[in-house]
């Protein structure tokens, strides 16, 4: 009870909303070059491949395949100079955002400096980068197999995002935590309930925004900007409550064996 007590007051004492601030600008600033940079990765994939491409796409997608494809490499091809600096900035950016990932979750496990090497930021920017990558692109893959099928895709959506999450927090504890010695059950555990409540996040937002939508489209605009940055903000905050909730389990668990 008492460390229940200390967790809720932690989130004050801790300055968690602060972190999670700090972290949520430091996420945007990497994740918008991104975007650009991978505009520009994008059109070198596709330049002298495309046909092959989309020959094979469109035995799937037809229609669908063709025309994104199409209309993406002609964007790209005339955004080179801008993907070649978004994908620089956006290097910078991201490993000072895994850099002040690692030293937030330190804090929250109570100690002073994050102890990491510079090459093994870049290998942690690498993982982050193909875990919320996959992710979001078999979320992408689900939402249009099922795109016909109204009750299969909300449910198959819905688990879907809670896979992707369970397993976007697991990895980054898994990386992040300093004490190896914590079991994985109880990482999972806290991971699944984090994922739920982003869930349950994301539904009422949705609920909202789609009220908006019926009375302005202009409100609904303005509000799908804001719900963007509770997101992202909701994210980091659930990631260092989570460090701070195995910190007190990790903590809990020793103190028994003694």
């Amino acid at each position: 009870m008492k460390n229940l007590i200390n967790f809720v007051l932690d989130f004050f004492r801790l300055k968690i909303l602060y972190h999670a601030g700090a972290l949520s600008f430091s996420f945007i600033m990497s994740i918008v070059p991104l975007i650009l940079g991978a505009g520009f990765f994008l059109h070198m994939f596709l330049e002298n491949k495309i046909d092959n491409y989309i020959y094979h796409f469109s035995a799937v997608f037809p229609d669908f395949t063709n025309k994104i494809i199409k209309d993406i490499s002609y964007l790209e091809q005339k955004r080179l100079k801008a993907g070649i600096i978004g994908a620089l900035v956006s290097l910078y950016f991201s490993t000072g955002f895994i850099k002040d990932l690692d030293y937030a979750i330190a804090l929250m496990w109570d100690k002073k400096e994050a102890k990491r090497i510079e090459f093994m930021y870049f290998l942690y920017l690498m993982f982050f980068v193909v875990v919320f990558t996959g992710g979001s692109v078999y979320l992408f893959y689900i939402s249009l197999v099922f795109k016909h099928l109204n009750l299969p895709l909300e449910f198959t959506k819905n688990l879907s995002y809670l896979l992707f999450f369970t397993v976007f927090f697991y990895s980054v504890y898994s990386i992040f935590i300093p004490s190896k010695n914590i079991r994985k059950i109880y990482v999972l555990a806290v991971s699944t309930v984090e994922s739920l409540a982003l869930l349950l996040l994301k539904y009422v937002i949705t609920v909202y925004i789609s009220h908006l939508l019926i009375k302005s489209i202009v409100y609904a605009s303005l509000w799908l900007i804001i719900a963007f940055l509770i997101w992202i903000d909701w994210l980091m905050a659930s990631l260092l409550l989570g460090a701070r909730a195995l910190f007190y389990i990790h903590k809990s668990l020793a103190n028994n064996l003694y």
